[in-house]
């Protein structure tokens, strides 16, 4: 696993970082495939744009057809209903903090688990926790990768899953918290 590091302390727009990493994808067209499956009514599309003479890839986001940000601008004498989408209407996340202690297997198992559908449409899980003996262990988990490492403490473990209809119950059961 090849993992990249990079800082947003000022934020990121979603559909230009999205767009960005898209560009690492090797199998960009398997990449918007899983996507599309992953929540009915969403829709991912890559699309080339050119900006002020900058080449790039916008992330266009449909959610039951209306795009994500965008209203569209005329006038005429009928009415419209507006509705659009936060990202917290799309995405779930579930998150706990705990001072349970793994084992680097325990948590390899979890993580695996995580891909069976069974707890939701899992995009994206991470988390800090105590791995006994005074060590602390560190996960990053996306759909059928993940990645268990040994990392420096925290003052209590931390966990986070995101994704789609999550199973917070059974996330709960699943990790044992």
């Amino acid at each position: 696993m090849k993992t990249l590091y990079f800082e947003c302390a000022m934020g990121a727009a979603g559909d230009m970082l999205m767009g960005a990493l898209y560009e690492l994808c090797p199998e960009k067209e398997a990449f918007l495939a899983d996507m599309n499956r992953l929540l009915p009514g969403v829709t991912l599309a890559a699309e080339p744009v050119r900006r002020q003479g900058i080449a790039g890839t916008h992330m266009r986001v449909t959610v039951h057809g209306q795009e994500e940000g965008r209203g569209h601008r005329h006038h005429h004498d009928h009415e419209h209903r507006h509705h659009s989408h936060d990202a917290d209407e799309v995405f779930a996340s579930w998150g706990v903090e705990t001072t349970r202690a793994f084992t680097p297997e325990k948590l390899e198992d979890i993580l695996t688990a995580l891909d069976s559908g069974r707890y939701g449409a899992v995009l994206r899980a991470k988390g800090i926790v105590p791995g006994g003996k005074g060590g602390w262990l560190h996960f990053d988990y996306v759909p059928e990768e993940h990645q268990v490492r040994t990392g420096p403490a925290d003052y209590t473990g931390r966990l986070c899953v995101i994704g789609g209809k999550l199973d917070e119950m059974g996330l709960k059961a699943l990790f044992e918290v």
